[in-house]
């Protein structure tokens, strides 16, 4: 008798338990500034070519979610040649788009597309062979 007078409350309560009383959080707005976090799960800077004494690495980058659907993708590269220190930038443009959790951007630049998820304010986005990790910055 006791089981079933317990498996009867947690029903009870599992059925209330989505009940809320307080006002429902602010939809999320997608469009807006992300910075490069990590990739590959690895923190900036990460090495994306090494000879040795000549070493790339991708030190910053920042995407751009315009609300019109475009964005801009801007890369902070750090060059090591030898001990000389370098910095030189590159960018990317495109259109994205968003259904449910799944974001698509498709480059102005031939074919290149990346998808990945968005939740919240985090990012993750399949980059060829690497996966980036966005978050957004604060207004």
């Amino acid at each position: 008798m006791r089981s079933i007078l317990l498996a009867g409350i947690i029903l009870t309560l599992a059925a209330c338990g989505s009940d809320s009383v307080g006002p429902s959080a602010a939809p999320v707005t997608v469009a807006g500034a992300y910075n490069l976090t990590t990739v590959d799960g690895q923190a900036l800077p990460f090495t994306v070519l090494d000879l040795g004494a000549y070493q790339a690495k991708l030190a910053s980058a920042t995407l751009n979610l315009k609300p019109d659907g475009t964005y801009s993708f801007q890369f902070g590269i750090r060059i090591e040649d030898s001990g000389n220190v370098r910095s030189q930038s590159d960018s990317d443009t495109g259109v994205w788009d968003k259904s449910a959790n799944t974001i698509t951007l498709t480059s102005n630049e031939g074919s290149v597309t990346r998808t990945g998820t968005l939740a919240g304010g985090v990012m993750t986005l399949q980059s060829g062979p690497l996966v980036l990790g966005l978050t957004k910055q604060q207004p």
